[in-house]
């Protein structure tokens, strides 16, 4: 068990101190450096701000995901790895949920109709 005495309070004060100094010296300029940042991040809390943020964020990720797409095949599939489905994956475990059916197709559906997916429980 662990034992707090004077130690504790010996170390807290001092770091206390030592943040109370710190910002004495350096609290001014820390604080017109994070109210510029505020007002730069208040600027672009609009409806056109956030469209124009939302369209780079997804165009960056879309165009890094592109490489990545087109490196991967089925082929390079383990087909001895584990699929685990209502389970925690650990084993002797059971998932909460339940799944009494599952359809697994090795190809492109033929017809467009949705007949036969999802499949009825």
């Amino acid at each position: 068990m662990r034992d707090s005495g004077w130690n504790d309070i010996l170390s807290n004060c001092m770091g206390a101190v030592a943040e109370f100094l710190l910002f004495e010296s350096c609290g001014e300029l820390l604080l017109k450096h994070m109210t510029s940042l505020e007002k730069a991040v208040d600027s672009w809390l609009s409806l056109w701000g956030n469209c124009a943020f939302l369209l780079v964020y997804l165009g960056f990720f879309f165009t890094l995901s592109v490489p990545l797409q087109k490196q991967t095949r089925l082929s390079d599939w383990d087909p001895a790895a584990s699929l685990f489905v209502g389970a925690t994956g650990q084993r002797g475990t059971r998932g909460k949920g339940g799944s009494r059916s599952l359809k697994f197709g090795t190809g492109a559906s033929r017809t467009n109709s949705r007949e036969s997916w999802p499949p009825v429980m």
